[in-house]
């Protein structure tokens, strides 16, 4: 005789495929507040929400508003730095002509001092003429 083992067999029943169905809703808008529906919305849901994100909306504009001035500020320093220190420059190489031509130097001295003013005004009207591109 021969022995025969037998194996238990187990069966595990297997749950039903769960489906879950998920829906994603997105909403989004341009500029720095949502549509009044959205505004009445958040009101529900925090209190004085919509107040609050005009508070913030009004301060951001006045940060953004605060940061453009101080640039346009800059901006006018630099242009005037500029202007004194091309009149300076100017100025200096003109008196250098002029000492140069007083000394006895080449006239070829002189004329090339001078043309350096002469050079930056013609550049300073060509600009005006067509601004630069940004």
């Amino acid at each position: 005789m021969s022995r025969q083992r037998r194996r238990a067999s187990k069966t595990v029943a297997q749950p039903a495929e769960q489906k879950n169905d998920h829906q994603l809703l997105s909403a989004s808008w341009s500029g720095p507040l949502p549509p009044p529906s959205t505004l009445r919305e958040f009101d529900e849901i925090i209190p004085d929400g919509a107040q609050r994100i005009m508070r913030m909306a009004e301060k951001e504009q006045e940060h953004r508003h605060a940061i453009e001035h101080a640039a346009l500020e800059e901006e006018k320093t630099a242009i005037k730095r500029g202007q004194w220190l091309g009149s300076m420059l100017s100025f200096s190489c003109v008196g250098a002509s002029a000492y140069t031509a007083l000394t006895g130097a080449p006239w070829q001295v002189s004329v090339a001092l001078v043309s350096i003013p002469v050079m930056g005004v013609i550049r300073a009207l060509i600009e005006r003429r067509n601004p630069p591109q940004i």
